[in-house]
């Protein structure tokens, strides 16, 4: 039976070689024939096809997400050209291993056909063999994944929040530097945001780099300074100048940064890495912080902050600065830096002389207002002492004893606490004979006897068994106090009425006050005139109604025709 199927088998492969056909092919529908049916219909072969089938299927899965996210986000390590051809080699060499795998298969059927126990051994040895070509075909992935996890931090792509620390600069910035020299090649490298254009009425802003200085054909005011220094801003390979003004001084949002990482990996420019902007943040901060000026670049900017009245240093002190360089260039022999100095100091001092004798009247009249003040704030001290003196007659001995304590730095307490202080420590005694606290701060004095005989109450008061009434006083002080209540509602009844006219002859009786027209006197001075309701009625009542037929016949006037007859008016009231 075995030998009639080998003679079949190899008829079958005559014909095929005869027809042309592929040996793989043959091959495959060799196998078809051949392959022991399991229980239930199905057969081994069946399942490892569906098996590789299903790992076939997976890789082709996580090549087409890789690939999205590489369309998306960008691949640093390769291109979209170098992945595609890379899963179409991987594919085809899944392929050349599982025909290899096929082939071996079907040269052991042929040897072992007639032992089951064999087949099943080649079976299975074929099972693990294409497992062991699926698992090469995806390491490749998976050590690329693994290389990316394993990526020093420096090496790794720079992140929303570390391009707004490291690469943002706000407009602040931009202003604190810009009368510095090393500007230009400050701001070359630096990242800002600048809008493009309204949509919705929200302002759409762009992540840019500043390529370079530029200078811009028409001027324009920034920092005080009239200026056509603008920046050139590139997004992605796309250019254009600025104005310093125009950059936002707001952080930089997510999708503006997603935005710009799209556009760089689309047009294929490179992406800054952590450690990229990490040395181009210290790289500028050092260029902040360890210039060395000269004297030209001092100069300068001492003159361009002076013309647009930023520089607040005054001509006194900038007198007293070039007197101690003048000084120590003479005490260092440097002769050349003391002419130097000694022509900038003979300028300023020219400079102020020239100063004092333009003095506008402004100046002499502020003058005069600044010393009739200080005329007055002296005066007005005199007086509040004579009214401290005066309180302090009125006060009573514990009174000024505490208004005394609460506003001199000496303390007073009686003789004999004093001197249980001083044995105790607690005081200390100098030696011109004062007596101290032991920090030193405040004075220690004893209070006189007699005064302490008045605080601890000795001055006793009246009471109400001895104290005497004058009942002729108070009856007097009533009557003056009725009398000037009198007096003043007096006048506020006079001001009411001063404040309230009739037009025309006053009225007689309640009905004619009702009709009457009244002027009321304000606040302010000014007349309000409250005409009686039946005047308004009546006048309205006479009032001429034009019909409606007249007021479509009438027809406007010009705004030249309007002034004509104004000024007419004007020469007949002339």
């Amino acid at each position: 039976m075995a030998k009639k199927r080998n003679k079949e088998r190899e008829l079958k492969k005559r014909l095929a070689a005869s027809q042309g056909k592929a040996e793989d092919g043959f091959s495959e529908e060799e196998e078809q024939e051949e392959l022991p049916v399991r229980r239930g219909g199905r057969s081994r072969e069946s399942d490892r096809r569906k098996e590789a089938l299903h790992n076939l299927r997976a890789n082709k899965s996580n090549d087409k997400s890789k690939s999205i996210l590489s369309d998306r986000f960008g691949d640093e390590d390769s291109s979209d050209e170098e992945g595609g051809s890379r899963s179409g080699r991987d594919l085809a060499e899944k392929r050349r291993r599982r025909r290899e795998l096929q082939r071996g298969g079907t040269g052991r059927r042929k040897s072992h056909g007639d032992d089951d126990d064999y087949s099943d051994d080649s079976d299975e040895r074929k099972t693990k063999k294409e497992t062991a070509a699926d698992l090469a075909a995806v390491k490749p992935t998976d050590e690329d994944d693994l290389a990316t996890a394993i990526r020093p931090e420096e090496n790794v792509s720079v992140s929303w929040d570390q391009a707004n620390h490291y690469l943002l600069k706000r407009r602040t910035f931009f202003e604190k530097h810009f009368f510095e020299p090393f500007f230009p090649q400050l701001v070359r490298g630096l990242y800002v945001r600048v809008p493009i254009e309204m949509v919705n009425g929200e302002m759409i802003y762009r992540f840019c780099e500043v390529v370079s200085i530029c200078k811009l054909a028409r001027s324009y005011t920034f920092c005080g300074e009239t200026t056509h220094t603008g920046i050139v801003c590139a997004f992605g390979k796309s250019k254009r100048e600025w104005k310093l003004n125009g950059i936002s001084g707001h952080s930089l949002r997510e999708r503006e940064f997603l935005l710009w990482r799209a556009v760089m990996n689309k047009e294929r420019l490179h992406f800054p890495t952590h450690g990229e902007v990490k040395r181009l943040f210290a790289k500028k901060e050092k260029m902040i912080t360890q210039h060395s000026y000269s004297d030209a670049e001092v100069d300068e900017m001492v003159r361009r902050k002076q013309a647009v009245g930023l520089s607040t240093v005054s001509l006194g002190v900038q007198r007293v600065r070039l007197e101690r360089d003048l000084r120590a260039a003479q005490d260092m022999k440097n002769f050349e830096k003391a002419v130097v100095l000694e022509e900038r100091l003979r300028k300023l001092l020219a400079k102020n002389e020239e100063r004092k004798k333009h003095n506008s009247d402004d100046v002499l009249r502020i003058n005069e207002i600044n010393r009739r003040n200080r005329e007055a704030n002296i005066q007005q001290d005199l007086r509040a002492q004579e009214l401290n003196d005066a309180m302090n007659q009125r006060m009573t001995s514990a009174e000024r004893l505490q208004f005394v304590r609460a506003n001199q730095m000496t303390m007073y307490m009686s003789k004999d606490k004093l001197d249980k202080n001083l044995a105790e420590g607690k005081l200390i005694r100098l030696n011109d004979g004062r007596v101290m606290t032991s920090n030193k701060l405040h004075v220690v004095e004893a209070l006189p006897d007699d005064l302490l005989q008045k605080v601890k109450g000795s001055e006793k008061k009246p009471t109400g068994e001895n104290l005497e009434i004058d009942i002729d006083l108070l009856l007097a002080k009533q009557r003056e106090r009725k009398l000037k209540d009198a007096e003043r509602l007096e006048a506020k009844r006079k001001e009411r009425e001063g404040q309230v006219e009739f037009v025309g002859t006053a009225p007689t009786n309640v009905q004619e006050m009702a009709n009457a027209t009244i002027r009321i006197k304000d606040d302010d001075g000014s007349w309000m005139t409250l005409r009686s309701p039946a005047e308004i009625m009546k006048e309205k009542q006479n009032k001429t109604v034009v019909s409606e037929e007249v007021k479509a016949s009438r027809k406007g006037i010009t705004v030249k025709e309007y002034f004509d007859r104004v000024k007419k008016r004007r020469r007949v009231a002339e």
